[in-house]
């Protein structure tokens, strides 16, 4: 067979296996991680494409919602009698609100830190809500958990998808 020939009549595993051999240990090594940061191209890709149906979701309950009581609906303590979110209720509110899903855990965590769950919280220096906004960057009533939701989304997506923004 000519040159050509004889590579087409290999499969593409005998060929990854003759390269390897005929040209030594790097150049599988590069084949390698070729393929490794390929597998991790498209697992980002695939991320974004989840997180893009994830807001495209959000977006049509928004259209489809008539009132705030679509909220996800809060824990109410008995001691208190007070409207407290519960950490899995803080994880449904990042979701809903457009955050990654793979980040949904650290925001209720820092929400529960920054306001103990409690949407109505507010400290001396001015930040308010859940997830203790100071320097509004969505408009609207940061005591309203999902207005609080997306500016922490906002915050989080300007820090290169790390919480930063707070120290909690």
């Amino acid at each position: 067979m000519a040159g050509g020939a004889a590579v087409t009549a290999f499969s593409q595993n005998s060929v990854n296996s003759q390269a390897a051999r005929t040209s030594g240990p790097a150049v599988g090594q590069i084949w390698l991680e070729i393929r490794y940061q390929k597998a991790i191209e498209r697992s980002v890709v695939a991320a974004r494409r989840a997180d893009a149906r994830a807001a495209a979701e959000l977006r049509a309950d928004r259209r489809a919602a008539v009132t705030p009581a679509s909220a996800p609906a809060p824990v109410v303590p008995a001691a208190t009698g007070r409207d407290y979110f519960s950490f899995a209720a803080l994880e449904a509110l990042w979701v809903r609100a457009g955050g990654p899903r793979w980040a949904a855990s650290q925001a209720a965590s820092i929400a529960e830190c920054e306001s103990g769950g409690n949407p109505q919280a507010v400290n001396a220096s001015g930040a308010a809500g859940l997830w203790q906004i100071l320097g509004q960057v969505v408009p609207g009533n940061l005591l309203d958990p999902l207005v609080n939701a997306e500016n922490a989304i906002a915050k989080f997506r300007a820090s290169g998808d790390s919480f930063a923004q707070w120290v909690c």
